[in-house]
């Protein structure tokens, strides 16, 4: 693993290329019930990089798709009484593709072609070990349960988190990092979510008042069944899936 040096105001977090020593022990089929046996450390510590460096912003991702009906019908009905709480927050809300809705898993840097195709040729690789991972003894679920903010200023609905979901993830960034794909982006905690509202203004933050009422309230339950590859897109623009890999 690289010394890790200490980070100055300009500077933030990406993966290194060629990638650091990793001490995963790596098995074709992972048995839930022992992903710890599987993966004796956790994610390999990032290094820092001049924040001038194009490739530290990701453009892709990989997600979990959401599409229980129970989940969308819930996040619709809490997405409509915010905005019927505080209209001013339409324009912060993000826009719904009931097909798009989704928790991220990780984010990458594709800057061409042959990267994508590298991208979706190590998913299709993968298939059939995740598909035995998510399946096995039992579906990996995905329970949305109350809601937060990011520092006031990104409403969302959590996702429980829990080891089989981060187990999954561990598997896609092994097998990433040996085929040098740019894991650009990943700088924080992994929290699940489905988010809400994104404010887009400096000095605005979102009120506890419009989302008390839900920060209890059970929003339902997704098998996990699919990862996808998507674009992140600009701002004003609608969000693009790559490529799906049916689990």
């Amino acid at each position: 693993m690289p010394t890790v040096p200490r980070a100055s105001p300009r500077t933030v977090l990406t993966w290194s290329s060629p990638r650091p020593s990793s001490s995963f022990r790596y098995l074709h089929f992972v048995n839930p019930d022992h992903i710890d046996e599987v993966f004796n450390n956790d994610i390999p510590k990032p290094i820092y990089l001049s924040k001038k460096d194009s490739e530290l912003k990701p453009n892709y991702f990989l997600a979990i798709p959401v599409t229980d009906s129970s989940v969308i019908k819930n996040y619709l009905e809490f997405r409509q009484y915010v905005l019927d709480t505080e209209p001013t927050l339409v324009k912060h809300c993000l826009s719904f593709q009931s097909d798009l809705l989704h928790i991220t898993l990780l984010t990458l840097r594709l800057d061409n072609q042959f990267e994508i195709d590298q991208c979706m040729s190590t998913m299709k690789a993968l298939q059939e070990e995740l598909k035995y991972y998510c399946t096995y003894p039992e579906h990996l679920k995905l329970y949305f349960f109350g809601c937060e903010t990011f520092y006031n200023k990104t409403l969302f609905i959590n996702c429980r988190k829990h080891d089989r979901l981060e187990g999954l993830r561990k598997i896609l960034i092994e097998r990433f990092q040996s085929n040098n794909i740019n894991l650009a982006g990943n700088y924080y905690e992994f929290i699940p979510h489905l988010s809400l509202i994104k404010m887009k203004q400096k000095l605005k933050t979102i009120p506890s008042a419009i989302y008390k009422k839900y920060q209890q309230s059970d929003f339902g339950v997704q098998n996990v069944e699919a990862i996808q590859l998507c674009q992140i897109a600009p701002a004003d623009s609608q969000q693009r899936c790559t490529f799906t890999l049916d689990l």
